[in-house]
């Protein structure tokens, strides 16, 4: 069975490009039912596609939510403010670690855990050396998001929040990585 992009590069959306979440919610389903159409031909959906889609969506929605988070006091005050990025910062994290860990694999690069396969992001040409030098903090801030959320600064969260450019750079390398088919 053969592995590809469902869609033709030009119908990818690209993360520089002023996509909303709505924006991308008829996409995915304009995708999901193409996957049906290539799973029914026999063929496999890069698993990287769907991820950049979700990834995507939380960089939207952490980028909707940054103006109301004006400090920490913010955070800790307003329950479902604090639940909602908190999980959709660590769901971005996963995301990126997926996405690294599978471009990875595809390219035969060894990884013995997340921030080794984050680590492998320096190998890519098409990843900037800046943004794969600041993901390898990464998969550190998703540990600390998921064991040390009683006791998590917040302060932390919010200086993630001050970054999410690096993400959605990272995003665009991989939609040019998945679109060119050259992972």
């Amino acid at each position: 069975m053969e592995t590809r992009p469902i869609a033709p590069p030009e119908s990818l959306p690209r993360v520089g490009d002023q996509l909303r979440a709505a924006d991308l919610e008829a996409w995915l389903r304009r995708m999901r039912r193409l996957k049906l159409d290539w799973l029914a031909e026999g063929h496999l959906v890069s698993p990287v596609v769907e991820r950049l889609v979700e990834l995507q969506r939380h960089l939207d929605h952490l980028r909707d939510l940054r103006p109301r988070v004006t400090d920490a006091r913010v955070l800790r005050d307003d329950l479902s403010l604090h639940n909602d990025v908190l999980f959709s910062l660590l769901t971005v994290c996963q995301l990126v670690i997926d996405i690294a860990a599978e471009l990875s694999a595809r390219r035969g690069l060894r990884f013995d855990d997340y921030t080794g396969a984050v680590g492998n992001l320096s190998a890519f040409a098409e990843v900037p050396p800046e943004v794969s030098h600041e993901l390898r903090s990464l998969p550190g801030f998703r540990n600390v998001l998921i064991h040390e959320y009683v006791a998590l600064d917040l302060e932390r969260v919010i200086e993630a929040l001050g970054r999410l450019d690096t993400i959605a750079r990272f995003a665009a390398a991989v939609r040019d990585i998945e679109a060119a088919g050259a992972a």
